[in-house]
């Protein structure tokens, strides 16, 4: 790579001075640079437990995730950063917190990017200025910034990416491989999501640099030639496999069908809209002129630049490659960022046929006009910015056909990607200083501490507090556990299973398992401490009270692994309806094809009519069977009913069906009982949630007599109501009806020991998963999976010896190709300084 002159340095400081004022500008001294969903919700919060589980153990290839979701594939969570090179730097610096490490990092990158794009085009011929006006259209493209405080690894591998495009410069120019190597590696490792349309990106270049330097080209030299290329790229993969097929293995299964997916026949259409390649930070992010640009250099005659022209436009004018770049799931232009450099690059290259005047105006006038017709034809805010956003642009290039002063096209295309920059980053909410701190709150890593130090055995905490959404990740160290998750990829037996059990569902996003009042799902789940700052729900008592904060205690919670003797076969569990379907996992075993025990229900009928409560601010009215409440305020509305009699120490589980989930111009169809809350989301949700049961398990330490129901704005429809109760007795008695196990954990290690009073089962509140051993006695023992969604198998009455070792599928085959690759690309390079010495 040339090295820069003074007048590139000085165009490069402007960039970064650019980059850095937009990043700072939107934070208004009073934000943190980093958004107030996922990225403080998954992004700051992964990382910080992988770092803590390599403190905890030492090893940098754990593969059981205890601590969180109940306990899953670490692979899960691979997407946030596991392995990734510029994470592991964290390791090294455990003193800083993972949240200020991550927005320095965001800021780096970017500062990285940057640079290394305007080198990128330096290095494909373009003059100082030419480089500096891309530069810039690269730098404010929405993603850029956007993505750094939103949904970092969309662009982290960036700086990786734009390496491996020098390596492919190198490759032709010096026929030398490690750089296209190690970048290909390293932009995997750091993103393997990305790397997918990053690796494709690479392709496409590879391919235009080979025409560009090739006069004739034949099929055959193209093949052998393309081969050859592929090999430094599939080394790089090799050596990534280590993450790669593990990570693979949990894709394939970790994540529920969203209700919207995309057809066939809609992956195989046409995109006229290009709402891929505009505006959108979750797509290419550019300006009217790409568009335009993009499609015209199929029409300049280099061959090179026809088949760059071609594939980009392909890209955004199809549905195909979008749709299989998500993976096949769906239709977003976030799979498009990895080729944001070359549509700048083939801005660039449309430019200076335009300032040569090698451009058909008749052809461009064509293009802008039928791009013109389609916007009018959208009807949409997105149409009428466009058809605005190119006539601003192709005035100046009228004005500059006539002039003959570049600046009259670059200007006018500098402001308007600048203020569609701001205006996207303005409209993201970013974090608070104070939220930011709540999330990193001292005080909850005291009260942690405090259990677990004088707590030793096995258990799970719950965070029921006003944040609580917050901290649905957040693991405060490496001896506390919870039941909660958010990730795109998860256990799913595990999530359906909570949604399953009577919890309810708060969140518009499917993808949560959060937190509950629910005393039985927590008792199951062995949740032996609640810390909130509200009113505890029945079954907790006071165990320490920390000033804002107040920590209860479940002593009747069930132990994680636990022995019995009451076998309900799967069949016959089929047989059973709500609610008794979640008392019988209570405790007890789903498992085998014979029952051992004739089930009673222990649960109460009761009535509820909601036309008998007292509404304010509603319209309630009889439909079909059920009713019809219609909210007309935008602060909602309320039934308050009389159950008649004084609850104490029950549980009321309460069940109801809601169908017609209302348009997103409307919002979301959100109904409360007793402060636990349960959402529908809008119907064109692209994650709508599918909660058309709203379940409820209302309880309290102190008595009740009310059941008090919020309904959001909109119209409700509510049918199939059931309303039972459950004395807590009987759940306190749950705990002394099991055998427990007396478990500790190292790393991928259970291990312990149980006293079996009779033959039954044994089961681990666990999430099912291929990949476990489990030594019963100094014997492997095969596993099943129980209650639905656990870990179980038979064991027989007296005491036993438990080890139980978790392996990831497919992690140690990856290990052995990845070490393959590894030996491969030392070979490389011990080759190419032989043949360089020669």
């Amino acid at each position: 790579m040339e090295k820069l002159t003074r007048k590139d340095k000085f165009n490069v400081f402007w960039l970064i001075l650019v980059y850095l004022g937009i990043a700072l500008t939107i934070t208004h001294g009073e934000n943190v640079y980093g958004s107030a969903t996922d990225w403080g919700y998954q992004h700051t919060v992964f990382p910080d437990f992988f770092r803590q589980l390599f403190y905890e153990n030492f090893d940098l290839l754990p593969d059981f995730a205890f601590n969180i979701g109940g306990g899953q594939n670490i692979f899960y969570f691979a997407y946030y950063g596991l392995l990734s090179p510029i994470i592991l730097i964290s390791y090294l610096l455990p003193f800083v917190p993972m949240g200020i490490y991550l927005v320095c990092l965001s800021l780096i990158i970017g500062i990285i990017t940057v640079y290394l794009f305007y080198k990128f085009l330096r290095v494909n011929g373009f003059k100082e200025n030419e480089s500096f006006i891309l530069g810039f259209i690269f730098t404010v493209a929405s993603p850029i910034i956007f993505q750094g405080h939103r949904h970092l690894m969309f662009v982290n591998y960036m700086p990786f990416l734009l390496l491996g495009l020098f390596g492919v410069k190198r490759y032709f120019e010096k026929n030398k491989r490690s750089l296209l190597i190690i970048s290909v590696f390293l932009m995997i490792m750091t993103s393997y999501l990305y790397s997918v349309g990053g690796l494709l990106c690479i392709a496409i270049y590879g391919v235009y640099e080979y025409l560009r330097r090739k006069d004739k080209v034949t099929f055959k030299c193209f093949i052998v030639d393309g081969l050859k290329f592929a090999l430094p790229i599939i080394v790089g993969i090799m050596m990534s496999l280590v993450i790669l097929l593990p990570t693979l293995y949990t894709l394939s299964n970790g994540r529920s069908d969203s209700s919207f997916t995309t057809s066939l026949s809609e992956a195989l259409s046409f995109n006229l809209g290009v709402k891929y390649l505009l505006y959108d930070p979750y797509s290419v992010g550019l300006t009217a002129i790409s568009m335009v640009a993009t499609i015209y250099l199929i029409f300049i005659k280099k061959k090179e630049v026809r088949f760059l022209g071609i594939c980009l436009s392909l890209l955004v004018l199809t549905n195909l490659f979008v749709y299989l770049l998500n993976g096949g799931l769906y239709l977003n232009g976030k799979a498009l960022i990895p080729f944001l450099p070359l549509y700048v690059l083939g801005m660039g290259i449309f430019f200076k046929n335009l300032i040569g005047n090698k451009v058909s105006y008749k052809i461009l006038f064509i293009i802008f006009g039928l791009t013109v017709l389609w916007a009018l034809s959208l009807e949409t805010a997105f149409g009428y910015l466009y058809i605005l956003d190119g006539i601003i642009c192709f005035g100046g290039l009228i004005l500059y056909k006539k002039y003959k002063n570049p600046d009259m096209i670059f200007l006018p295309i500098i402001v308007i990607g600048s203020i569609v920059c701001l205006y996207v980053n303005m409209c993201d909410d970013l974090l608070s200083n104070d939220d930011f701190y709540k999330r990193s709150d001292p005080k909850l890593q005291e009260i942690v501490t405090d259990i677990t130090k004088k707590d030793k055995s096995q258990y799970r905490m719950a965070f029921n507090l006003s944040s609580s959404s917050q901290l649905v990740n957040k693991v405060y160290n490496a001896n506390s556990k919870v039941t909660t998750i958010y990730s795109s990829t998860y256990n799913t037996d595990y999530n359906d299973f909570f949604y399953n059990f009577n919890n309810n569902r708060a969140s518009r996003n499917m993808f949560i398992t959060g937190e509950t009042k629910n005393t039985l799902f927590e008792s199951l789940m062995g949740v032996k401490y609640l810390v909130t700052d509200r009113a505890p729900s029945l079954g907790y008592k006071l165990y320490k009270d920390y000033g804002r904060y107040k920590v209860y205690i479940n002593k009747n919670a069930l132990p994680i692994g636990f022995a019995t003797d009451k076998i309900m076969s799967a069949d016959d569990y089929k047989k059973l309806g709500f609610p008794d379907n979640v008392w019988a996992l209570l405790g007890k075993v789903v498992a085998g094809d014979e029952s051992s025990y004739d089930y009673e229900s222990p649960f109460e009928e009761k009535s509820l009519d909601l036309m008998s409560g007292e509404s304010d601010n509603l319209k309630i009215e009889r439909w079909k069977k059920g009713y019809k409440v219609t909210v007309k305020s935008e602060e909602g509305g309320e039934i308050n009913i009389d159950l008649g009699e004084s609850i104490r120490d029950k549980f009321y589980l309460l069940r109801f069906d809601v169908s017609h989930p209302q348009s997103c111009d409307k919002g979301d169809t959100y109904i409360g009982v007793n402060g636990v809350n349960n959402k529908l989301t809008c119907r064109e949700w692209k994650y709508f949630n599918s909660n058309y049961t709203f379940d409820y398990t209302l309880s309290s330490s102190k008595s009740f007599r009310d059941v008090n129901i919020t309904f959001s704005k909109g119209v409700h429809y509510i049918d199939k109501v059931e309303l039972y109760s459950l004395d807590n007795y009987l759940v306190k008695e749950l705990d002394n009806q099991v055998d427990g196990f007396k478990m500790k954990t190292q790393g991928d290690n259970i291990s312990g020991s149980i006293d079996v009073s009779s033959d039954g089962y044994f089961v681990l509140s666990i999430p099912y998963d291929k990949g476990f051993k489990i030594i019963v006695d100094g014997k492997e023992t095969k596993y099943e999976k129980v209650n639905e969604s656990f870990i179980g198998f038979k064991i027989n009455k007296g005491s036993h010896d438990i080890d139980i070792t978790f392996e990831a599928p497919w992690f140690n085959f990856g290990k052995i190709l990845s070490i393959t690759g590894f030996v491969i690309f030392v070979l490389i390079i011990i080759y190419e300084k032989k043949i360089s010495q020669k």
